[in-house]
């Protein structure tokens, strides 16, 4: 079943007092259309969703369905919230039913439930509703729309600002200029399923449209032959803003949670959704306690005046471990003036002063030898010995070498975190590897380790994916293995959608001038940074450039027997482009996810682009490391060298044209296989 008849295939938080709205039609019993499946379950299931799991309020939710949805009741409808909603209000606009394109006038409607399919007298033009949407005045108003040619709500585009505080008009649509999937009978349509499963499946506090749109597009084109497309609404308010779903949460039941787990990032997280709440007061006072905790710690550890010193400024009013601090910080003072003046008494003559600073000088030497190796253990029993022979003005001074010890105690916890976390990762035990890089990182905030995190994130994440891949083929028959070559159609399929006809006026929306050709305006941003100054490698505590005189480990994967060629074949989604060393996903972040370029490569030599402008076919071939592809935008055929390829992750070197310098320079693409 599909919704619509057209033509042939031949031709951040809310803000306070603010309220959200839902406003859903659905219409399955259509008395002059084809009747649907599921298109009043969509909206039901959907509403009880944002209702049970998210900051929406039963009252707030006004839901038509088949008989009520008449085009005079659906204006009606519309009026009244107008009246009702406020500009601090965001209203979430559903609809789900049947829709219709003219292709005499261009022009999308939706089908109310007593609409003829011979006259439009009853049909509701996209540009009606359009021009009533923007004379709601709300903060965000979203429009998501499953119905057949849906796509041609979508007028303009441009990046969002990915904040809650702007306001934003904006679109999702289930398909472009196209037919639409209805779904079999008692499920839902596949869009629909889409948005339902991530809404319901989130664990995150807050969630914006733009991470929505980019899940239910890879869902989507996993289940049926259609392209999600979305928007901004032209000639509208809109600011660029993001339309925020926040997860309903219970001050009572948070709290009893926080209590009994009791660790300092639930306290923290308590504050974050309630500051002002009736626990408010205890919980800070509850961080506060938590965070002395491990300074005291780390206090002990370092033992000397200038850790005490530290520990008495930062709790001087309240502090758990005062007087313990003070009467250590005592003992330590007693015992350096005992020594100095033992060390003074024995520098009476100058023979003896010079000897002592001789030997002080010595041992600072082979202190700062050893630190320079990486010997930090051995380096801080030398900086304590020097003290034992510092004399007043001895260079370098007494602090210096104090701080020496800290940064040498400092570095060896580093080094013991980091080491114990490269371990667990060639072990391919990412949580635990996880749990001593992020220890790592309370020491210092090293950029290398960071890049760590994340490959570990990414690697968690794919054996999650890859676990909940095999239960699935232990419990359940798996239909559907690899994309089919393109010119092999399933004789199985209950109908095939006609491909859309793509006019010539739409070829600026080719996707590989985005994903390729056009990444020479992302190159221009990349040399534009290694312009500015030179690529230094991130010190680690201390100046140091190493961990342990060893290189930050990079994991590699083992291609086996398949070659290049076969491993290519399947869908991969782009997450990063690098150039002289500068990473455009770390130094413009959105700028990957805006494009949202993915490809995928059928066994007949063919490429199929996606990305937020468009799609395209090209023809590709694999020839050892060589990626060749055959592109208009490219004049002709370019190559490229595959520097890595697995089952994860594929990488690829192309030969770009800087416009800025007038000459070529390696760009790295990088994809991670889609599932």
């Amino acid at each position: 079943m599909e919704r619509g008849i057209g033509p042939s295939k031949k031709d951040i938080k809310n803000k306070p007092n603010s309220r959200n709205f839902l406003f859903a039609i659905g219409i399955d019993e259509y008395h002059h259309w084809p009747k649907l499946n599921n298109a009043v379950k969509d909206i039901q299931d959907i509403s009880q969703v944002l209702i049970q799991q998210y900051q929406f309020d039963a009252e707030d939710v006004y839901l038509i369905t088949n008989e009520e949805a008449t085009e005079a009741n659906i204006y009606r409808k519309i009026r009244e919230l107008k009246r009702k909603v406020t500009e601090q209000d965001n209203l979430l606009f559903l609809y789900s039913g049947h829709g219709h394109y003219d292709s005499e006038f261009d022009e999308g409607y939706w089908v109310p439930i007593d609409a003829n399919q011979d006259t439009e007298d009853r049909y509701i033009s996209n540009s009606n509703i359009i021009k009533r949407v923007n004379a709601i005045e709300t903060h965000h108003t979203l429009l998501i729309v499953d119905s057949c040619f849906s796509g041609t709500l979508v007028v303009q585009k441009r990046a969002g600002l990915v904040d809650e505080a702007f306001k934003s008009r904006r679109i999702l649509t289930s398909g472009r200029q196209e037919t639409v999937a209805d779904g079999a009978p008692g499920e839902n349509s596949p869009f629909a399923a889409g948005i339902i499963t991530y809404l319901k499946k989130n664990t995150e506090k807050a969630i914006n449209t733009t991470s929505l749109v980019q899940y239910v597009k890879s869902y989507v084109h996993g289940k049926a032959q259609q392209t999600p497309v979305e928007g901004r609404i032209q000639n509208s308010a809109d600011e660029g803003g993001e339309f925020v779903f926040h997860l309903k949460v219970a001050e009572e039941q948070l709290w009893e949670q926080v209590l009994q787990k009791g660790a300092l990032q639930d306290f923290e997280n308590y504050l974050d959704y309630f500051p002002e709440g009736q626990y408010a007061e205890i919980a800070r006072r509850e961080v506060l306690s938590l965070k002395e905790e491990d300074i005291w710690k780390s206090t002990l550890l370092k033992d000397n005046e200038l850790a005490y010193q530290t520990y008495i400024q930062k709790y001087l009013s309240a502090g758990k471990y005062l007087t313990e601090a003070r009467e250590r910080l005592e003992v330590i003072r007693v015992k350096h003036e005992e020594r100095k003046e033992l060390l003074e008494q024995m520098a009476k003559e100058d023979a003896e002063r010079s000897q002592i600073e001789q030997q002080f000088k010595d041992l600072v030497q082979e202190a700062e030898d050893l630190y320079s190796q990486k010997r930090l253990k051995e380096a801080r029993e030398k900086y304590r010995k020097s003290l034992e022979f510092h004399l007043p003005n001895f260079v370098p001074s007494y602090q210096y070498i104090e701080e020496q010890i800290n940064l040498c105690h400092s570095g060896m916890k580093f080094l013991e975190y980091y080491g114990e976390g490269e371990l667990a990762m060639k072990q391919q035990n990412f949580k635990l590897a996880l749990q001593y890089f992020n220890e790592a990182l309370k020491i210092d905030n090293n950029p290398k380790v960071e890049e760590l995190v994340r490959h570990c994130r990414q690697k968690r994440l794919i054996q999650e994916r890859q676990k909940n891949k095999e239960t699935k083929t232990n419990n359940e028959p798996l239909t559907y293995s690899a994309p089919p070559p393109m010119e092999e159609a399933s004789a199985k399929s209950t109908y095939q959608v006609p491909p859309v006809q793509v006019q010539p006026k739409k070829k600026n929306r080719n996707w590989l001038w985005w994903a390729i050709g056009g990444a020479t305006v992302v190159i221009v941003i990349l040399a534009g940074l290694a312009a500015g100054a030179d690529y230094e490698e991130p010190a680690f505590p201390g100046g140091q450039t190493q961990l342990g005189g060893e290189n930050i480990y990079q994991p590699t994967d083992e291609l086996g027997a398949r070659t290049n060629s076969e491993l290519i074949i399947g869908t991969w989604e782009l997450v990063d482009m690098t150039s002289n060393g500068q990473s455009l996903s770390q130094n413009y972040p959105g700028a990957i996810d805006f494009y949202k370029v993915s490809y995928t490569f059928h066994r007949n030599g063919t490429m199929q682009g996606f990305s937020t402008t468009g799609s395209d076919l090209n023809n590709y071939a694999v020839s050892g490391n060589t990626l060749s592809i055959s592109s208009p935008v490219f004049g002709g055929n370019t190559s490229g060298w595959i520097q890595q390829l697995d089952d994860t992750y594929l990488t690829v070197s192309f030969s770009m044209y800087n416009q800025m310098t007038g000459t070529n320079m390696p760009v790295v693409f990088e994809y991670e296989r889609m599932e």
